[in-house]
């Protein structure tokens, strides 16, 4: 895995082909105040971030094999905005090297269950969102996942989610627990739009996650508008 870090997020990507960086912009900080609402096994918050998007390059693949055929770096700008973000931090995982990077792999399949289920609970197109994850955020040092609207200024998608997010962790964990295949699959878990090409998974370890994530709001009484 590459990782790359430009003065935000932490992203980790098979092929460098994107990388997002996401900080909290200092316009947001009272909301994010407000919307905070601790877990007893995270934290769910709502608020202001800034997105800055690079292209680095770009992989060639045969067409009908996908065989990797090279790479191709890019010098293009940065875009860069503010919108509004929806992000889950969790409690940083103990345990060997083996399970810390199963449990990233999992992570990494909450965030690709909750950007498929996003679209259905809110009614909006998969693209007028955007999603990473990390393991370690450099605003706490904690595994967190961020969802967040694509729409400059944001369009509320985000900010929907966020309050009916029980009904939210419901559905992804329906999708992807109702899903009869093994390890993911476009109807589940796998997206076109992954930065690292639907690499580093664990559908098992997703839904795990998923449950802990669900009795923790259950066991805090969650309420967005406290």
């Amino acid at each position: 895995m590459k990782v790359r870090e430009n003065g935000g997020m932490t992203v980790s990507t098979a092929v460098p082909f994107k990388v997002a960086d996401l900080s909290l912009a200092e316009s947001g900080r009272h909301q994010i105040r407000l919307a905070e609402h601790e877990m007893p096994h995270g934290m769910a918050a709502f608020g202001s971030v800034r997105v800055t998007q690079m292209v680095t390059g770009y992989s060639k693949r045969a067409l009908l094999t996908e065989q990797f055929l090279g790479f191709e770096p890019l010098d293009l700008p940065e875009r860069s905005y503010e919108t509004l973000a929806m992000w889950l931090t969790l409690p940083a995982p103990g345990g060997s090297e083996e399970e810390r990077f199963k449990f990233a792999m999992g992570l990494h399949a909450v965030e690709h269950a909750l950007s498929t289920a996003l679209p259905v609970l809110v009614g909006c197109d998969p693209g007028d969102t955007g999603s990473t994850w990390t393991m370690g955020h450099h605003s706490c040092g904690l595994p967190m996942v961020i969802l967040f609207d694509e729409a400059p200024g944001g369009v509320g998608i985000c900010e929907s989610g966020f309050r009916r997010l029980p009904a939210w962790l419901d559905l992804a964990l329906r999708v992807v627990e109702g899903c009869p295949c093994e390890e993911g699959c476009p109807a589940c878990l796998l997206t076109p739009r992954c930065e690292s090409r639907n690499a580093a998974l664990d559908k098992r370890q997703g839904i795990a996650t998923l449950k802990s994530l669900q009795l923790s709001r259950s066991a805090a009484g969650y309420n967005p508008r406290r």
